[in-house]
């Protein structure tokens, strides 16, 4: 047997599981992590390969691609293509270690068919949760296909001690947040059923104490401090006055110049010198603080 252990090179080491396991045997699917004896070997399909159990799918949620990766993690991979899938060639899997295969459908019509990562070279990581094991990952090697593509992927198990030892669901998120690195998530007692159960977790936050007392409130009901806008009626009240003011202002003067002072149309505007001559004034003040700014001499428009 071949035993993959920290000083073998972290290929394709899954995203937040940096830490390596003290050994793993990668054709019995054993190890040890953190100085727990880990067994995934039912996890990786290591009793034999069956295409209806041994896979996770990503379905589409527009209609198009469909995807399935099959997986078969101990020394002689996953069979040749057409046991896999009927449109996977010979060609594709000869049945040299590839560990994990990529399938796609398009529309409903098969498309695609790719090696996805290899048995030798994989390393298994951990993290932990607390004292016990948190979830291990298996990460494959990278594999390169005849026109030099290089994909890879991984298992993630989530360990749960008394958690399920056979009848897996496996699911993936395909290569979402890691291109060509191929995840699958699954659920299981990383100790195959026969090792020990792990500590129990260390115990909890005390309780929260009662809620401090809210802020004090007015008469009215209304909490105190600084009022809300959304519930204030301030903001409302300005708005309003300046609509009364404005309409009062333009039509009392327009009324005035036409029936007092009999001005024509044109000239029934209150302040018109001054309305027009607003933009000009508005250029003449923007000039005056650039000049200031930049410090140059300010020649009045």
């Amino acid at each position: 047997t071949t035993a993959v252990t920290i000083g073998a090179a972290l290929i394709g080491v899954a995203l937040g599981q940096t830490t390596p396991c003290e050994s793993y045997d990668v054709a019995s699917g054993t190890g040890v992590c953190n100085g727990t004896n880990v067994n995934i070997a039912n996890v990786l399909c290591a009793n034999g390969f069956d295409a209806n159990v041994c896979k996770a799918t990503l379905a589409s949620t527009s209609g198009g691609n469909s995807e399935t990766y099959f997986f078969k993690g101990t020394p002689t991979g996953l069979p040749i293509g057409p046991l896999i899938q009927s449109d996977c060639s010979t060609s594709d899997f000869p049945g040299s270690g590839v560990a994990m295969a990529l399938t796609y459908q398009d529309f409903g019509n098969p498309a695609g068919c790719y090696p996805a990562a290899d048995v030798q070279g994989s390393v298994l990581t951990y993290s932990m949760n607390g004292a016990a094991l948190g979830s291990v990952s298996l990460n494959f090697n990278v594999n390169t296909d005849a026109a030099g593509t290089q994909r890879d992927g991984f298992i993630k198990i989530t360990c749960v001690s008394g958690g399920p030892t056979s009848n897996f669901a496996y699911t993936t998120v395909g290569d979402a947040g890691h291109a060509s690195q191929y995840e699958i998530d699954v659920v299981a007692d990383c100790s195959g059923g026969g090792g020990p159960p792990p500590p129990p977790p260390p115990p909890g936050p005390a309780p929260p104490g009662p809620a401090p007392p809210g802020p004090p409130t007015t008469p009215g009901g209304q909490t105190g401090g600084k009022s809300d806008p959304e519930t204030s009626p301030t903001g409302w009240i300005l708005v309003g006055c300046f609509l009364f003011f404005s309409v009062a202002y333009f039509g009392g003067g327009y009324a005035y110049n036409w029936k007092v002072k009999g001005a024509e149309s044109g000239e029934r505007v209150p302040q018109k010198e001054f309305w027009v001559g607003m933009p000009g004034l508005i250029k003449d003040g923007f000039c005056f603080v650039k000049a200031k700014i930049k410090k140059e001499e300010y020649t009045p428009l």
